[in-house]
Formats: structure tokens, C-alpha cells, sequence
């Protein structure tokens, strides 16, 4: 017997934490696909950003299937429907939990980290056009949505059990609706531009 939640969400929402939070309220195990790819040797460096794996997607599902076998499991990525499009995962997922953090807030959270600029950048834009929440999108009636900006892990954590209590499912966050998001987002997309192409 298999249950699973994914824990969804662009890099820097608070996945882990929040899965390893999540895992002592629910009594699951944590598991993280990219730590797996890394352990089983599942890809290859991508040439273009140091740090970065090219993963093979067949084996790496495959992989997460093979230890995932039995028992509840938290399975926190920022690639959800890679899994959920797997038919034998699918079947025993109870629901996703998707994580978004304002775009700007993650960008100064991301450079706290000291990640690369460019990859800082192509994560705040992510989460700023909602790239993990629409590949969510067929999947909205089982999503439980939290804004973790300002929030404690404590605080994240109370908010999933009161909207899983309630069944408060749906995807609802725009950032784009934010000016102070747009701004950012066109000054992020003009910084990368100018990265890749040179000013000249």
C-alpha cells in the first residue's frame, strides 16, 4: 500500500522544509527526485549552467517508483507533473501541495544563497509567470495552494492541514497581477537579455 503527496514549487519556496515539517506531522518519508538523480547517477552536467543536471526523466521516474514502493511518501520537486504523469504514481497520489513565495522576495532569497545570478534570475521569473502552478493546472482540484512569503514553516504547515481539513483546493495566485512584480519581471527579463547577447 502506497500514498503519496508531492510537495510542488519553484526553488527557494520552501520545499524541503516544508516536506521534512510535513513528514513529522503525517509520519511520511521525504524524498527529493533531484538528490536522487545526483546519488544514482541519473544525469549529465548541463554545459550551460555549472551545477546543473541534464536528467534522464524515464529513469529517474523509474528510480522514484523502485524506492517509493510501500508507505507514505512526500516527494518534493519543482517538476510535479513529470510525476504525476506517470499512471501507477498518479493512482496514489492523495494530493499536491504548491508552495509560491513573491517573486521579488525570492530573488533577495535566492541571493542570500549565493546562487548564480542568471540562475537566481530564470527561478524568480519562473515563479513570477507561474511556470510550476500551470503545469499544475490539470491537477487543480487537488492542489492545496499556500503563500509562503511571509510566513513560518510552522505557520505554512497549520495553513496545508486547515485547507486539506476543509478540502480548499485550486490555484489562485498571480503575481502578475502585482506592478511591483511586473516591474521586476521586465528588469529581470532586460538583465538576462543583456547576459546572453551582450549590451552591444
Amino acid at each position: 500500500m502506497r500514498s503519496i503527496i508531492i510537495v510542488a514549487g519553484t526553488p527557494g519556496t520552501g520545499k524541503s522544509t516544508v516536506s521534512e515539517a510535513l513528514s513529522s506531522e503525517l509520519g511520511c518519508q521525504v524524498l527529493e527526485p533531484s538528490s536522487v538523480a545526483a546519488e544514482y547517477g541519473l544525469g549529465t552536467p548541463d554545459p550551460e549552467r555549472p551545477g546543473t543536471l541534464i536528467v534522464d526523466e524515464e529513469r529517474l521516474v523509474a528510480k522514484v517508483k523502485e524506492l517509493a514502493a510501500e508507505g507514505c511518501w512526500i516527494i518534493s520537486t519543482h517538476y510535479p507533473d513529470l510525476f504525476l504523469a506517470d499512471d501507477e504514481l498518479y493512482a496514489d497520489v492523495a494530493f499536491v501541495v504548491l508552495l509560491r513565495t513573491n517573486p521579488v522576495v525570492l530573488e533577495r532569497r535566492l541571493e542570500e544563497r549565493g546562487w548564480p545570478r542568471r540562475k537566481v534570475l530564470e527561478n524568480a521569473m519562473a515563479e513570477a509567470i507561474s511556470y510550476v502552478a500551470n503545469s499544475l493546472m490539470p491537477y487543480a482540484d487537488f492542489v492545496i495552494e499556500v503563500d509562503t512569503t511571509n510566513r513560518s514553516v510552522s505557520e505554512v504547515v497549520e495553513a496545508i492541514m486547515g485547507k486539506l481539513g476543509s478540502w480548499d483546493t485550486g490555484i489562485s495566485v498571480d503575481w502578475l497581477s502585482d506592478p511591483d512584480v511586473v516591474e521586476a519581471l521586465e528588469a529581470w527579463d532586460l538583465e538576462l537579455d543583456l547576459d546572453q547577447h551582450g549590451s552591444g
